[in-house]
Protein backbone atom coordinates (compact mmCIF):
# COMPACT_ATOMS: atom_id res chain seq x y z
CA UNK A 1 0.00 0.00 0.00
CA UNK A 2 3.03 2.26 0.41
CA UNK A 3 3.21 5.28 -2.53
CA UNK A 4 6.00 7.60 -3.12
CA UNK A 5 6.23 10.89 -1.08
CA UNK A 6 5.57 12.20 -4.66
CA UNK A 7 1.53 10.97 -4.47
CA UNK A 8 0.94 13.12 -1.41
CA UNK A 9 2.87 16.71 -2.22
CA UNK A 10 1.63 19.23 -3.03
CA UNK A 11 -2.18 17.68 -3.50
CA UNK A 12 -4.04 14.91 -1.78
CA UNK A 13 -4.78 11.81 -4.05
CA UNK A 14 -8.54 12.41 -2.55
CA UNK A 15 -8.80 15.74 -4.99
CA UNK A 16 -6.22 15.28 -7.66
CA UNK A 17 -7.38 17.53 -10.45
CA UNK A 18 -8.12 15.46 -13.89
CA UNK A 19 -5.88 16.04 -16.58
CA UNK A 20 -7.85 19.24 -19.15
CA UNK A 21 -9.31 16.93 -22.11
CA UNK A 22 -7.38 18.73 -25.06
CA UNK A 23 -10.71 18.76 -27.59
CA UNK A 24 -11.69 21.98 -24.19
CA UNK A 25 -9.29 23.62 -26.55
CA UNK A 26 -11.31 24.23 -29.48
CA UNK A 27 -14.29 25.14 -27.59
CA UNK A 28 -15.62 28.48 -27.07
CA UNK A 29 -14.24 29.90 -23.84
CA UNK A 30 -11.33 27.98 -23.87
CA UNK A 31 -10.06 25.53 -20.81
CA UNK A 32 -12.95 25.98 -17.78
CA UNK A 33 -11.50 26.99 -14.49
CA UNK A 34 -11.27 23.67 -12.38
CA UNK A 35 -13.46 23.94 -9.75
CA UNK A 36 -11.59 24.72 -5.70
CA UNK A 37 -12.14 21.20 -4.12
CA UNK A 38 -13.47 21.35 -0.99
CA UNK A 39 -12.56 18.48 1.96
CA UNK A 40 -15.40 16.12 2.59
CA UNK A 41 -17.06 15.14 5.30
CA UNK A 42 -15.60 12.45 6.73
CA UNK A 43 -18.28 10.25 8.50
CA UNK A 44 -17.23 6.71 7.38
CA UNK A 45 -20.85 5.20 8.93
CA UNK A 46 -22.62 7.59 6.71
CA UNK A 47 -21.20 6.65 3.60
CA UNK A 48 -22.01 3.44 1.11
CA UNK A 49 -19.94 0.73 1.20
CA UNK A 50 -18.25 1.32 -2.31
CA UNK A 51 -17.59 5.37 -1.16
CA UNK A 52 -16.51 3.92 1.97
CA UNK A 53 -14.22 1.40 0.87
CA UNK A 54 -12.31 4.00 -1.72
CA UNK A 55 -12.30 6.79 0.87
CA UNK A 56 -10.81 4.63 3.34
CA UNK A 57 -7.97 2.78 1.07
CA UNK A 58 -7.26 6.19 -0.30
CA UNK A 59 -6.85 7.25 3.51
CA UNK A 60 -4.29 3.87 4.64
CA UNK A 61 -2.30 5.01 1.81
CA UNK A 62 -1.74 8.20 3.04
CA UNK A 63 -1.68 6.78 5.95
CA UNK A 64 1.46 4.68 5.25
CA UNK A 65 3.02 7.51 3.67
CA UNK A 66 2.68 9.67 6.97
CA UNK A 67 4.32 6.82 9.07
CA UNK A 68 7.27 6.48 6.85
CA UNK A 69 7.72 10.21 6.12
CA UNK A 70 7.98 11.03 9.87
CA UNK A 71 9.08 7.67 11.19
CA UNK A 72 12.25 8.97 13.47
CA UNK A 73 12.01 11.95 16.45
CA UNK A 74 10.59 13.57 17.45
CA UNK A 75 7.23 12.36 16.02
CA UNK A 76 8.42 9.26 15.94
CA UNK A 77 4.68 7.92 14.15
CA UNK A 78 6.01 4.79 12.94
CA UNK A 79 6.36 3.25 16.45
CA UNK A 80 2.97 5.28 17.60
CA UNK A 81 0.45 4.77 14.83
CA UNK A 82 0.41 0.68 14.55
CA UNK A 83 0.19 -0.81 11.00
CA UNK A 84 -3.16 -2.41 12.35
CA UNK A 85 -4.67 1.16 13.47
CA UNK A 86 -7.72 1.19 11.04
CA UNK A 87 -9.37 -1.42 13.69
CA UNK A 88 -9.19 1.25 16.80
CA UNK A 89 -12.00 3.25 16.48
CA UNK A 90 -10.36 6.24 18.69
CA UNK A 91 -6.95 6.44 16.00
CA UNK A 92 -9.12 5.69 13.42
CA UNK A 93 -11.31 8.76 14.17
CA UNK A 94 -8.08 11.01 15.17
CA UNK A 95 -6.50 9.75 11.87
CA UNK A 96 -9.28 11.18 9.65
CA UNK A 97 -9.38 14.11 11.25
CA UNK A 98 -5.92 14.86 10.55
CA UNK A 99 -6.41 13.79 6.96
CA UNK A 100 -9.15 16.00 6.28
CA UNK A 101 -7.37 18.76 7.58
CA UNK A 102 -4.25 17.61 5.70
CA UNK A 103 -6.80 18.08 2.77
CA UNK A 104 -7.51 21.53 3.77
CA UNK A 105 -4.30 23.14 4.41
CA UNK A 106 -3.32 21.49 0.86
CA UNK A 107 -5.88 22.91 -0.91
CA UNK A 108 -4.90 25.16 -3.66
CA UNK A 109 -7.23 27.96 -2.74
CA UNK A 110 -6.58 27.32 1.25
CA UNK A 111 -5.53 30.08 3.02
CA UNK A 112 -4.42 28.37 5.97
CA UNK A 113 -0.97 28.69 7.10
CA UNK A 114 1.00 24.81 6.06
CA UNK A 115 2.41 25.01 9.74
CA UNK A 116 -1.62 24.64 11.42
CA UNK A 117 -1.73 20.84 10.27
CA UNK A 118 1.52 20.34 11.57
CA UNK A 119 0.25 21.71 14.57
CA UNK A 120 -2.68 19.23 14.59
CA UNK A 121 -0.64 16.13 14.00
CA UNK A 122 2.21 17.47 17.09
CA UNK A 123 -0.98 17.81 19.27
CA UNK A 124 -2.66 14.09 18.33
CA UNK A 125 0.07 12.34 17.63
CA UNK A 126 0.74 10.63 21.61
CA UNK A 127 -2.88 9.29 20.66
CA UNK A 128 -2.15 7.59 17.58
CA UNK A 129 -2.02 4.10 18.58
CA UNK A 130 -2.81 1.52 21.21
CA UNK A 131 0.33 -0.06 21.02
CA UNK A 132 0.08 -2.31 24.14
CA UNK A 133 -3.11 -3.73 22.83
CA UNK A 134 -1.87 -4.36 19.75
CA UNK A 135 1.39 -6.50 21.54
CA UNK A 136 -1.27 -8.34 23.47
CA UNK A 137 -3.84 -8.49 20.37
CA UNK A 138 -6.59 -6.96 21.28
CA UNK A 139 -8.55 -5.33 18.61
CA UNK A 140 -12.07 -4.32 17.89
CA UNK A 141 -13.75 -7.49 16.88
CA UNK A 142 -16.68 -5.88 16.86
CA UNK A 143 -15.96 -4.56 13.52
CA UNK A 144 -15.37 -8.26 12.25
CA UNK A 145 -11.71 -8.41 12.26
CA UNK A 146 -10.41 -11.94 12.46
CA UNK A 147 -6.89 -12.50 13.40
CA UNK A 148 -4.17 -12.06 10.98
CA UNK A 149 -6.69 -10.37 8.61
CA UNK A 150 -4.46 -7.85 6.47
CA UNK A 151 -6.04 -4.26 5.51
CA UNK A 152 -6.92 -5.40 1.84
CA UNK A 153 -8.73 -8.67 2.94
CA UNK A 154 -10.43 -6.32 5.70
CA UNK A 155 -11.29 -3.88 3.48
CA UNK A 156 -13.58 -6.07 1.66
CA UNK A 157 -14.87 -8.78 3.65
CA UNK A 158 -15.27 -6.92 7.62
CA UNK A 159 -18.72 -6.40 8.88
CA UNK A 160 -17.87 -2.70 9.04
CA UNK A 161 -16.35 -2.03 5.86
CA UNK A 162 -19.92 -3.63 4.09
CA UNK A 163 -22.11 -2.40 6.21
CA UNK A 164 -25.16 0.09 4.69
CA UNK A 165 -25.08 3.34 5.45
CA UNK A 166 -26.67 4.57 8.34
CA UNK A 167 -28.60 7.84 8.40
CA UNK A 168 -26.94 11.01 9.33
CA UNK A 169 -29.20 12.04 12.07
CA UNK A 170 -26.90 13.94 14.44
CA UNK A 171 -26.72 16.47 11.56
CA UNK A 172 -30.15 17.30 12.04
CA UNK A 173 -31.21 20.66 13.73
CA UNK A 174 -32.54 20.28 17.27
CA UNK A 175 -35.94 21.15 17.73
CA UNK A 176 -36.81 24.13 20.30
CA UNK A 177 -38.29 22.03 23.04
CA UNK A 178 -34.37 20.24 22.96
CA UNK A 179 -32.53 21.40 26.32
CA UNK A 180 -29.58 23.58 25.50
CA UNK A 181 -26.47 23.54 27.72
CA UNK A 182 -25.96 27.08 29.09
CA UNK A 183 -23.01 29.38 28.79
CA UNK A 184 -22.72 29.45 32.66
CA UNK A 185 -22.35 25.53 32.89
CA UNK A 186 -19.23 24.25 35.21
CA UNK A 187 -17.10 21.77 33.38
CA UNK A 188 -16.70 18.54 35.16
CA UNK A 189 -13.69 17.86 36.74
CA UNK A 190 -11.04 15.45 34.90
CA UNK A 191 -11.00 13.79 38.49
CA UNK A 192 -12.32 9.23 38.69
CA UNK A 193 -12.12 7.34 41.57
CA UNK A 194 -9.54 4.72 42.39
CA UNK A 195 -12.37 1.99 42.35
CA UNK A 196 -13.30 3.01 38.83
CA UNK A 197 -10.13 2.95 37.01
CA UNK A 198 -9.23 -0.91 38.78
CA UNK A 199 -12.28 -2.12 37.77
CA UNK A 200 -11.55 -0.30 34.15
CA UNK A 201 -7.77 -2.21 34.60
CA UNK A 202 -9.27 -5.31 35.72
CA UNK A 203 -11.69 -5.37 32.70
CA UNK A 204 -9.13 -5.05 30.07
CA UNK A 205 -10.33 -1.30 29.48
CA UNK A 206 -7.68 0.26 30.59
CA UNK A 207 -3.82 -0.31 30.55
CA UNK A 208 -1.50 0.53 33.70
CA UNK A 209 2.16 1.19 33.41
CA UNK A 210 3.22 -1.71 35.13
CA UNK A 211 3.40 -1.14 39.10
CA UNK A 212 3.10 2.84 39.12
CA UNK A 213 -0.26 4.61 40.09
CA UNK A 214 -0.16 5.54 36.03
CA UNK A 215 -3.18 4.61 33.88
CA UNK A 216 -4.17 4.72 29.99
CA UNK A 217 -7.53 4.41 29.00
CA UNK A 218 -8.93 5.43 25.38
CA UNK A 219 -5.58 6.67 24.62
CA UNK A 220 -5.69 9.58 27.77
CA UNK A 221 -3.66 9.45 30.98
CA UNK A 222 -4.81 9.64 34.31
CA UNK A 223 -2.14 10.13 37.66
CA UNK A 224 -3.46 8.47 40.99
CA UNK A 225 -3.33 9.22 44.18
CA UNK A 226 -4.17 6.77 46.40
CA UNK A 227 -4.24 8.12 49.54
CA UNK A 228 -6.88 10.63 48.39
CA UNK A 229 -8.79 7.81 46.01
CA UNK A 230 -8.84 9.83 43.18
CA UNK A 231 -7.11 9.62 40.00
CA UNK A 232 -6.65 12.82 37.99
CA UNK A 233 -6.46 13.36 34.37
CA UNK A 234 -3.02 14.12 32.65
CA UNK A 235 -3.50 17.28 30.34
CA UNK A 236 0.17 17.98 29.55
CA UNK A 237 0.89 16.96 25.78
CA UNK A 238 4.49 16.63 26.91
CA UNK A 239 3.98 14.69 29.73
CA UNK A 240 1.56 12.14 27.92
CA UNK A 241 3.97 11.54 25.19
CA UNK A 242 6.58 10.39 28.13
CA UNK A 243 4.25 7.94 29.43
CA UNK A 244 3.12 6.73 26.18
CA UNK A 245 6.86 6.07 25.04
CA UNK A 246 7.66 4.78 28.98
CA UNK A 247 4.47 2.41 28.37
CA UNK A 248 5.45 1.06 24.42
CA UNK A 249 9.17 0.04 25.94
CA UNK A 250 7.17 -1.70 29.03
CA UNK A 251 4.64 -3.29 26.83
CA UNK A 252 7.80 -4.33 24.60
CA UNK A 253 9.77 -5.82 27.24
CA UNK A 254 6.23 -7.37 28.91
CA UNK A 255 6.33 -9.44 25.47
CA UNK A 256 10.14 -10.55 25.05
CA UNK A 257 10.05 -11.39 28.90
CA UNK A 258 6.88 -14.35 27.97
CA UNK A 259 8.25 -14.99 24.57
CA UNK A 260 11.73 -16.07 26.42
CA UNK A 261 9.52 -17.60 28.95
CA UNK A 262 7.71 -19.73 26.28
CA UNK A 263 10.76 -20.62 24.49
CA UNK A 264 12.57 -21.99 27.36
CA UNK A 265 12.54 -25.64 28.21
CA UNK A 266 11.89 -26.42 32.25
CA UNK A 267 15.20 -27.55 33.75
CA UNK A 268 15.24 -30.93 34.41
CA UNK A 269 15.03 -32.67 38.07
CA UNK A 270 18.31 -34.51 38.76
CA UNK A 271 18.26 -37.90 39.52
CA UNK A 272 19.33 -39.92 42.71
CA UNK A 273 22.74 -39.73 42.77
CA UNK A 274 23.34 -37.47 39.56
CA UNK A 275 23.61 -34.32 41.67
CA UNK A 276 26.83 -35.47 43.08
CA UNK A 277 28.59 -36.07 40.10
Amino acid sequence: MSQPASAFVPTPPAHRLPAASPDLADQPGGIPEPAVPVAPRWMWEAMEPDQRRAHMTQMAAWVDWLRERHSEPPLDLKDKIPACWYLHPGPLDILTTLYAEWIRTHAPASDLPLISFYDALARHAPALGYPGKCLRGSHDDQRGTLPGMDFATWILTSAWATAPALPITFLIEPETSMPTPTASAEPQPDILPTADITALVEAGHAERLGRTPAVRIDGTWWLGDESAGIYVRVPDPQLTADLDRRLAKYTTAQAAVARQQAGTPLASVPVDGEAAR
